[in-house]
């Protein structure tokens, strides 16, 4: 039974719990009472919504009832609550108990407050020294923390308060100072659209035109709408729109009549850039996509400029006898190029050798050489240092190197499985390589594109770019049914014949189909991976979302009911609309983080969930509230905060096209029926599932669909980018023949 509402202006002293789906519940201590006790306070969803993260030490002001009749005990049931400033000599409290300020005795706040009392707020505000300084001594290191981070929380509550008055959610007001620090008011304020960084258009253009009373037809909407469609392009993995597909995305947020004058707009502005594809056909960008992919021609321009190296035949002659078996003309040509070439591409599947020419230049490169291998997850990068022998880097780990110590001079880098290379992480990757590098990527072009935004490898392929060698001879002596066999043949589309998975009788290698119709495909798929699994890590690909979730539930309360059986920890937390539990398989989807590595495609588990909350605050004073930890296959072990699990997904079963750079020991793919057809699926997609496999990989479901889809000629990616090989290998021709020019008028 609850009692009726009091008021309560309180320290929060601990935080139990917080989840942005569920609400929250902290320990707050009532301020100006001295013998006050502390009041539990729980927040449900609908009022937790408007609400900032709960940090200890933050002061609150909630009014609500108290609620005696709860099984978790007394506690106050808050309808309002939101972050306050100490008022009074509550400040005495606040800054004794708030971490914030280690270092500000009991003795000195009570001081400070003895001699100043309410001025105490003015002088810190205006960071006035001299008249805090006038009446008591402190250590420089004491006046830092008062000035410092009293203002921090300061902006933080009018950050917050802001926010409120323009009807935003609050907790956008963390990210918004972490973009626009304390100018963020006159900024938003200048351009409400701004807002597009933190939100979708729907509540950033109604808080534009009631709030901030922006016309249907100003000069900011139409830019605004310009670049919010294509940031949304951007998000859908193309980096540039071509005129008509732009169009169609405008008409979603303005009025047909609108549209050519807000292009034509942000153009003149020079907000969105246009340029035209290798056929002549118009395209847009926004400056960000342009100034990434321009940088990437620019920079290959430049590596290809760098110095070659003398190739002698003789020293890889020498190399070719220590090998099982002699190299193909194509591996010849391929590590000769590397020698000659500042930047080349090594295109190859599996089995062909791509791994023993690496090994031969290495051998060969000059002994000041400093070899750099990157594959972009962790996983593979292990995978790949067993064969070269050569230390292998993971992105983030490389980045990380970077960022710490530099990166050595003479660099050779190799960058693996580049087909998985998307626009954003190339641009990283280029902009720390140091002048006078040389880099290489080897890949397959028949692999699904990246995860991430524009193209990088496929787009090399499809420009034509001169410096490619390919090598296409499967050289190991494998059985029938071998991976790279059955890859080969999906590639190159010819029938394939495989043998029947039969349970208890697997040999544990290659490739295998066990056919089923509908009715049973589910219980088939779960079977096969129970009995693979055992063996080793497996996973489950598929091409129906459906399919993956129904698989994922059934996998999911199958851990669950073996961690009861085993008296473990049962916690759970909720992710992207699933429960959650340690020892669920789980996949990160629709975002990146790439400080931390974490791709949208990202594979984990679950590793722990933690009892309470671990809150952390940011240099700019946001709380990072991390509820969880996961071992993701990108980076290893992550922290999850509450933000992130609205990204993880269960993922015993993966769609593909999401998640096709992780490499198991055993794959499930899930073929789907003749009848279900997906204009997605072709040889591409089957190539690239059963190429993840280490060691097995067993095909489940209808043998004549499989059959279909491999027959479908192989598509190139339908993504709009705007980077253009072709562009700058006629800038270089263009270049070189002004030289010989000059030349020879010198």
């Amino acid at each position: 039974m609850a009692d009726k509402k009091i008021s309560v202006l309180g320290l929060i002293n601990r935080v139990l719990s917080y989840s942005e789906r569920q609400g929250m519940i902290f320990v707050l201590l009532p301020l100006g009472n001295t013998y006050g006790d502390s009041i539990k306070v729980k927040i449900n969803k609908k009022t937790a919504s408007g609400c900032p993260v709960p940090c200890i030490g933050q002061i609150w002001e909630i009014t609500g009832a108290y609620d005696k009749m709860t099984a978790y005990g007394e506690q106050i049931i808050a309808d309002f609550a939101q972050i306050a400033l100490p008022k009074g000599s509550s400040i005495v409290y606040f800054l004794t108990r708030n971490p914030a300020f280690a270092g500000i005795g009991v003795k000195t706040a009570k001081r400070l407050w003895a001699l100043y009392g309410d001025e105490l707020y003015e002088i810190l505000s205006s960071r006035n020294i001299n008249k805090l300084l006038r009446k008591i001594n402190l250590s420089e290191t004491v006046i830092t923390i008062l000035f410092e981070k009293w203002n921090d929380y300061l902006e933080s509550f009018l950050t917050i308060e802001f926010f409120n008055s323009i009807k935003l959610p609050a907790h956008l007001a963390w990210k918004a100072r972490e973009l626009w620090g304390n100018d963020l008011q006159d900024r938003i304020t200048e351009d409400p659209y701004r807002l597009l960084a933190l939100s979708s258009w729907e509540p950033v253009d109604k808080c534009a035109r009631e709030v901030f009373s922006i016309p249907q037809d100003s000069k900011l909407r139409y830019i605004a709408a310009i670049e919010s469609a294509l940031y949304n392009a951007y998000d859908d993995k193309h980096t540039a729109q071509f005129h008509g597909a732009l169009v169609d995305r405008l008409r979603y947020v303005l009025d047909e009549k609108d549209i050519t004058p807000a292009i034509n707009l942000a153009l003149a502005e020079g907000r969105v850039c246009s340029s035209v594809d290798a056929n002549g056909s118009l395209m847009y960008r926004v400056d960000g996509a342009q100034v990434i992919e321009d940088y990437i021609e620019d920079r290959i321009l430049e590596i290809e400029n760098e110095t070659t190296i003398n190739f002698a035949e003789s020293d890889l002659n020498n190399i070719e006898v220590s090998l099982p078996y002699k190299l193909t003309a194509a591996q010849r040509n391929a590590v000769k190029m590397v020698f000659e070439k500042p930047f080349v591409v090594v295109l190859g599947g599996r089995a062909v050798g791509k791994k023993t020419v690496l090994n031969c230049v290495f051998r060969m490169l000059p002994r000041n050489a400093v070899i750099m291998q990157l594959m972009l997850t962790v996983q593979a990068a292990y995978g790949v240092c067993e064969v070269t022998g050569q230390g292998v880097l993971s992105v983030h780990e490389f980045l990380q190197l970077t960022k710490n110590s530099g990166l050595p001079e003479n660099l050779y880098l190799f960058i693996h499985e580049a087909s998985v290379l998307d626009a954003t992480t190339f641009y990283q990757i280029l902009l720390v390589l140091p002048k006078g590098s040389r880099l290489y990527l080897i890949g397959d072009h028949h692999q699904l594109p990246p995860n991430g935004p524009g193209l990088i490898l496929h787009q090399l392929v499809m420009d034509q770019y001169p410096h490619i060698t390919t090598l296409t001879k499967v050289l190991d002596e494998p059985l029938i049914n071998d991976i790279s066999i059955i890859a080969d043949a999906i590639k190159s589309q010819r029938k394939v014949e495989l043998e029947k998975f039969v349970s208890g009788q697997s040999k544990g290698l290659g490739v295998s189909f066990l056919s089923t119709d509908d009715k049973h495909l589910i219980d088939s798929l779960i079977y096969t991976y129970r009995e693979l699994g055992a063996v080793g890590e497996t996973q489950i690909v598929a091409s129906e979302h459906e399919t993956c979730k129904s698989l994922n539930a059934v996998l999911h309360y199958e851990n669950i009911s073996m961690r009861e059986y085993e008296h473990l920890s049962l916690e759970t937390i909720f992710g992207k609309d699933v429960e959650l539990a340690v020892g669920d398989r789980i996949i990160y989807t629709g975002h990146t983080d790439r400080i931390r590595s974490l791709f949208n495609g990202s594979v984990g588990t679950i590793t722990e969930i933690y009892k309470r909350p671990v809150i952390m605050e940011s240099e700019l004073n946001r709380s990072y509230v991390f509820v969880a930890e996961a071992n993701f296959n990108t980076t290893g072990k992550t922290p999850l905060t509450e933000e992130d699990l609205k990204h993880v997904d269960l993922g015993y079963c993966v769609i593909l096209n999401e998640s096709h750079f992780g490499r198991w020991e055993c794959v499930v793919i899930a073929a789907q029926f003749s009848e279900n057809h997906n204009d997605s699926i072709n040889n591409n997609w089957f190539y690239t599932g059963v190429t993840r496999s280490k060691k097995q990989c067993v095909i489940v479901g209808s043998l004549e669909n499989f059959n279909f889809q491999i027959s479908v000629p192989s598509r190139s990616p339908t993504r709009c980018v705007g980077l253009n090989f072709k562009r700058s290998l006629m800038s270089k021709i263009s270049s070189d023949s002004q030289w010989q020019k000059n030349e020879t008028y010198n």
